[in-house]
This record gives structure tokens, sequence and C-alpha cells, in this order.
């Protein structure tokens, strides 16, 4: 919503979700008319490619996070630009998880994830390899946030005393604004699509 406000862009959504036409009073809410599409990401067929492509807590969800980020940058047209953020499973956020999930819990989370692309190594890599991809920006995000609180019934009990003894960490890197490789919660790739002629 924020890109379409800003800078004017036509929305187009797409989600394999059959909850997808529900979200559309969200959008007319904030004076944004939107398309958005009920249909599976790998075989859907616009009509034409985009100026921007975004996505958000996406592909670490796919074995195959190559064939993932490929599609999304075959939807860029070219002198485009993908805006991808992603999870990132640094030593922080993997222990505070650790420690306060249940082992099930824990498991499960792991388990659905992909996390050989929650590094921004292998994620900047990976969009390099995409014909006429430029790197604009690639980054730890977000500082020390955590995304969850300890009253979750799948949590252990001593959870919400631990995630308030991360709270003075968590509040010293917002004012700092630090992000790292160590403790950040998301990692942002933005990349251009570049025109034959602009190379």
């Amino acid at each position: 919503m924020f890109l379409a406000r800003q800078y004017g862009y036509r929305v187009t959504g797409i989600d394999f979700s059959p909850r997808v036409p529900s979200v559309v009073p969200a959008f007319l809410a904030q004076g944004i008319k939107a398309d958005l599409v009920q249909a599976d990401f790998f075989t859907w067929t616009p009509s034409a490619q985009f100026d921007v492509v975004c996505s958000f807590g996406f592909i670490q969800f796919f074995g195959n996070f190559r064939l993932a980020i490929t599609r999304h940058w075959e939807l860029v047209k070219p002198g485009g630009t993908l805006v991808m953020t992603v999870p990132a499973l640094t030593p922080f956020q993997w222990l505070v998880r650790r420690i306060t999930y249940q082992p099930d819990k824990f498991r499960r989370v792991i388990a659905a994830h992909n996390s050989a692309v929650m590094r921004l190594s292998v994620l900047r890599q990976e969009v390099e390899r995409c014909p006429e991809a430029r790197i604009l920006f690639a980054e730890y995000i977000r500082e020390m946030t955590l995304w969850f609180e300890g009253y979750d019934a799948e949590m252990l009990p001593w959870a919400p005393a631990i995630l308030v003894a991360t709270r003075p960490f968590v509040r010293a890197a917002r004012r700092l604004r630090l992000s790292s490789r160590w403790f950040s919660p998301e990692i942002l790739l933005v990349a251009r699509k570049e025109r034959e002629a602009d190379q």
C-alpha cells in the first residue's frame, strides 16, 4: 500500500489462498484499486511484466528457492526493480527461539523454513545469478527486533522472563540503528534488471 500511495503504482497481487478477495476492501479503504489474483505463483501468467516486484517473507518456504527467485525475476520488466525480504535466522534470533519455544514447536518452525536462503550471502548470490541483475541494496535490517511475544501456549514457562531480559539490548540496537548478521531478524535486497542499453 505504501508504494501505491507514495509513487502512484497500480497494484497487482497474487496469492494461493482462496481468501484473496477478502483483502480487496482493505486496499479500497486506503483509496487503492488493486487487482488481486488467486493463483499459483509458479504457473500464473500475467499479461505483462512489472516495474516493481515485491516479495516479503515468501521464498524461504520453498526447497528450491532458486526457482522461486528466478520466477520473481521473470516478472520484472527491463529497467524494473525487485524488492525482496527474507527472515534472517541469525544466531540471536535462532537462540531466542531455541530457548523459549517448546521443542516440538521449535522443530516445526525450523522445518517449515529453508534456512539456506535466510542468509544474506546466499540470497545476494542467487539474485546476482539472474540475467542483467544489479544489486542496489542488500543488508540485514530491523536492528534486533523480535517477532514474537512469550505468551504463546507452545512457549516454555520461562519464555516471558527471557524476552523481558532481551528488551534493553533490543532498545539499544534500535536507538543506534544497528543491524547485523549476528542478531537482526530480516534481510532486505533490492535489485534492478538492467536494460541492454544500460550495460
